[in-house]
């Protein structure tokens, strides 16, 4: 499993597939307790954006290498975003010196869609990659921290979501019990 190896990149987290299988069996657990199809879904999107929003809210608390993962996941969208907007961009400057300025003989509406086509499309395949990793990685910090979150809504203790808090954070004082 992922969690026992470290994690430094969004390409060490498990498949997509397994994380929807995870919550595919969440959901028989559920089913075989008698819940009906509406009553799973509604529990288990709350569970879900009840975790999305206690790791947003603590995002201080999480492990070290889970911040190192989601900052990483976002330098890697970042510029393959200001990349394919470049290489777009450039492309459609360009048109008129690689087609040796025969783009401009043909009518206004057809350089148009043209022109459009090769802005938008590698902008929709980036998107496309972009959402999928994200929802890879929040899937994957979902089904790490929703037991740990459960804790930590009981004692707001960090050590309940990461119990190296103190030793990753030293600048941080420990409660006395």
């Amino acid at each position: 499993m992922a969690d026992k190896k470290e994690i430094r990149s969004i390409d060490d987290i498990p498949s997509l597939n397994e994380l929807i299988d995870k919550n595919v069996q969440k959901a028989h657990k559920l089913a075989r307790i008698g819940k009906t199809a509406m009553e799973i879904n509604s529990i288990l999107e709350t569970k879900s954006s009840i975790v999305k929003n206690c790791l947003f809210k603590n995002f201080v608390y999480l492990e070290d290498s889970d911040k190192m993962l989601i900052d990483n996941a976002c330098y890697r969208y970042l510029a393959i975003g200001i990349g394919t907007l470049s290489f777009s961009i450039g492309v459609n400057l360009g048109l008129g010196r690689i087609t040796k300025g025969k783009i401009y003989n043909y009518n206004r509406l057809w350089r148009w869609g043209f022109r459009t086509i090769l802005l938008t499309a590698p902008l929709l395949v980036f998107s496309d990659y972009a959402y999928s990793a994200y929802t890879r990685v929040s899937l994957y910090l979902e089904d790490k921290y929703s037991e740990r979150v459960k804790e930590y809504m009981k004692t707001e203790d960090p050590l309940s979501l990461n119990p190296k808090f103190y030793q990753e954070n030293p600048d941080f004082k420990q409660k006395a019990s």
